[in-house]
């Protein structure tokens, strides 16, 4: 579902930036209309072929224990977001008078230990 709007806000970005001429602004535009596209595809599928979750406002209803579980899990991983960002913010203020080389090879191995497990 997702990569259908990746594709269309692919496509239209060429045609809003180039042939309309918007530049940026059309950039914008072309991110907005994959977005409805993917949500209009994801609604039409959930509507259509999705029988595991009703339709109803009563599914709406919050459920302590999944709010629970969500927060159990997901409070360590912002945690250790927020400790990352303030590692970063740290060598940032160290290395604020490194030269341009330097700083250049401690973002590419930053960018390669981010995403090696």
């Amino acid at each position: 579902m997702e990569i259908s709007g990746a594709g269309a806000n692919i496509i239209l970005d060429c045609v809003f930036i180039f042939p309309c001429g918007r530049g940026v602004a059309g950039a914008a535009w072309a991110t907005v209309a994959g977005q409805i596209l993917s949500l209009a595809i994801a609604m039409i599928f959930h509507y259509t072929s999705n029988k595991e979750i009703g339709t109803g406002f009563k599914y709406l209803a919050p459920d302590a224990g999944i709010i629970k579980g969500i927060y159990k899990i997901g409070i360590y991983t912002a945690l250790m977001q927020g400790l990352l960002s303030v590692m970063m913010l740290g060598m940032n203020l160290i290395l604020g008078t490194a030269e341009q080389f330097e700083l250049k090879v401690i973002y590419i191995v930053n960018n390669i230990t981010a995403i090696t497990p």
